[in-house]
Formats: C-alpha cells, sequence, structure tokens
C-alpha cells in the first residue's frame, strides 16, 4: 500500500535501535503543506528533554500533478512524510489511517528494522499536541509488566491537560 520504499522517511536505522517514548502518526490532506509545517514549528517542538519522539505524516496522492510533486520535494527536503497509494478522499479516510497501523507494525515486527516504542498517538495535522504534558502524564501510566510496542493512545478531538 506504500508508494514509496521505508527508507524515504529516513527512518532506516532508527539510531542504533534507540527506544522511542511516542511515535506520531499524523494524517494529512495533499493540500494541507500549511498545517505540515505548522506542525513542524510548533507542538512537534514541544517535546521535553530527554524524551524520544518520532513523527510522520500520511498523505495519500493527490488529483493534481503539481500537488504530487509539491509533496515530493516537501517529502525530500523533511523526510517525515509516509506516501500512502492511494487517491485523498474523506471516504478513503480510514484505509489511510489503516495504513499508519500497518506501516507501524511493519516496522515494529521487522527483525532486521525493529522500532521500539511505548506509545503510538494517532491525530491530525488540524490538531495541536502539548507534547511536554502528554508525554510526562503517559509515561506515569507505563505498566512496567507490558512489553514494548503494546500501548496505543488515540488523539481525536481536542483534549486539554493541564
Amino acid at each position: 500500500m506504500f508508494d514509496r520504499s521505508l527508507d524515504s522517511l529516513g527512518l532506516t536505522t532508527f539510531e542504533e535501535q534507540q527506544h522511542y517514548d511516542l511515535v506520531v502518526g499524523i494524517l494529512s490532506a495533499p493540500q494541507n503543506a500549511a498545517e505540515r509545517e505548522a506542525c513542524r514549528a510548533t507542538w512537534l517542538q514541544l517535546v521535553p528533554h530527554g524524551r524520544r519522539v518520532l513523527y510522520f505524516f500520511a498523505v495519500g496522492n493527490a488529483n493534481d500533478v503539481a500537488t504530487n510533486d509539491a509533496l515530493d520535494k516537501e517529502s525530500r527536503t523533511y523526510r517525515d512524510l509516509l506516501r500512502i497509494d492511494l487517491r485523498e478522499s474523506y471516504r478513503r479516510l480510514v484505509f489511510k489511517t489503516a495504513a499508519m497501523y500497518d506501516y507501524l507494525a511493519l516496522r515494529t515486527n521487522n527483525s532486521q528494522q525493529d522500532l521500539s516504542y511505548s506509545f503510538y498517538l494517532k491525530t491530525d495535522d488540524d490538531s495541536f499536541v502539548r507534547l511536554d504534558k502528554l508525554i510526562p502524564l503517559l509515561n506515569s501510566y507505563v505498566d512496567k509488566t507490558l512489553g514494548k510496542n503494546q500501548v496505543c493512545f488515540h488523539y481525536y478531538y481536542f483534549i486539554i491537560i493541564l
């Protein structure tokens, strides 16, 4: 379902298989370049000191060549786009979400490129996630008896963590 190799996200070595506190999958439409840039410039910068976060934007195919070309350029620049081989539409959103989970499962279960993480967060590019508040909260709930990659946390609407 992915229209390019996993290596194009820049995630081939995972910095020597280090553990991530949080992996964030962000749904985004092809034309939402400004929203993706806003995420990169704001809340994705709120990672608490000493915590490791890996993120990617899941994006389908645009209806026009110019937007797809712009996505290719953005992908080469930031290396954080997961290009999913499906025509973008609201009705296909469930397939894009499933593809994000498939990607994560593939990266987690591949013995050559094992991705280790405590939590996974699915969100949208129009959300503002207080990573500085969320990560410590999630880590306070970690059950030491669970193995890695077994906790899934969904962030759908606005949740305010004070």
